[in-house]
């Protein structure tokens, strides 16, 4: 509306409830009060209209209308508490398609002001459902980014709640992947075997399975074998090749054939370089544990 007709309507009901202040349409008149205001940009305002609406009326359809209007006004204000407060119970009430995505993005900003990522990302999902197509990846890729924030127990509360599947399947796949790199390699084989059981859909479905035997083969352990890192080349060769000869010296002074199964070595060229060294400890690790 024009801010003339804006500036008109807030007279007439302000002017009726002067002369009618004991008038049973004055909580209509404190809704209308409330919404014009809201229109205005006069938050403080609309707020004191809309909460005299849920202090002196009981009818669900008017309380429900002023909460809409009171989160909206709570939200410009920043009082993102309050706009969670209003907006209980609200989102399973409204039918309309645009309410929920509006209601839902209240909810999911709110909760992210907050910090409080469980409750956040429920809503982001909730949000998805209803943005428009060309928003729906945009809206997806946020999701990455907040399950980082969170604690191995946040992941967990939305792991198990009743939320949207793609964004349960992601705190999965959030969790598994920090078990791994965290070098729980059980506990990740676990959470893997739970991501492919119950999310068949999930977008990481192949990455998790590649992982999953990468787990699968660090757990297997062979008491056997010694893995030997020596510079074998390059410029401390001498002392590579030294210290080698020590080694399997070592273990053939050290092997009692009667009493243990023959111990087998595994060798790698470190040389001197610091990445080649990195390597040959990753391939250590994952093919001669």
């Amino acid at each position: 509306a024009e801010q003339g007709e804006i500036d008109r309507a807030i007279s007439a009901y302000e002017e009726f409830l002067v002369n009618f202040p004991r008038s049973r349409r004055s909580v209509q008149a404190w809704l209308g009060l409330g919404k014009l205001y809201y229109e205005k940009g006069d938050y403080h305002k609309a707020v004191e209209y809309l909460e005299k609406v849920l202090e002196k009326s009981r009818k669900k359809s008017l309380r429900r209308e002023a909460n809409y209007f009171l989160a909206r006004s709570y939200f410009q204000l920043e009082r993102y508490q309050d706009v969670i407060a209003s907006l209980s119970g609200l989102y399973a009430q409204l039918k309309e398609p645009e309410q929920k995505r509006e209601v839902s993005g209240l909810f999911f900003y709110s909760y992210l002001k907050l910090e409080r990522y469980p409750e956040a990302v429920l809503w982001l999902g909730r949000y998805a459902q209803y943005a428009p197509a060309q928003e729906v990846e945009q809206v997806r890729g946020l999701l990455p980014d907040l399950l980082s924030r969170m604690t191995e127990q946040e992941l967990k509360e939305v792991i198990s709640s009743r939320g949207p599947a793609w964004v349960r399947s992601e705190a999965v796949w959030e969790l598994a992947n920090r078990y791994y790199q965290d070098g729980q390699f059980s506990r990740s084989k676990e959470v893997l075997e739970e991501l492919l059981r119950n999310f068949p859909n999930s977008r990481h479905r192949q990455e998790a399975g590649e992982l999953l035997e990468l787990c699968e083969r660090l757990l297997v352990v062979e008491p056997t074998t010694i893995g030997l890192l020596f510079p074998l080349s390059g410029t401390y060769q001498y002392f590579g090749e030294r210290a080698l000869k020590g080694a399997l010296l070592a273990g053939g002074i050290f092997q009692s054939p009667e009493l243990a199964p023959r111990i087998k070595f595994r060798v790698i060229d470190s040389a001197q370089f610091s990445e080649k060294i990195k390597k040959a400890v990753q391939e250590l690790i994952l093919e001669d544990h």
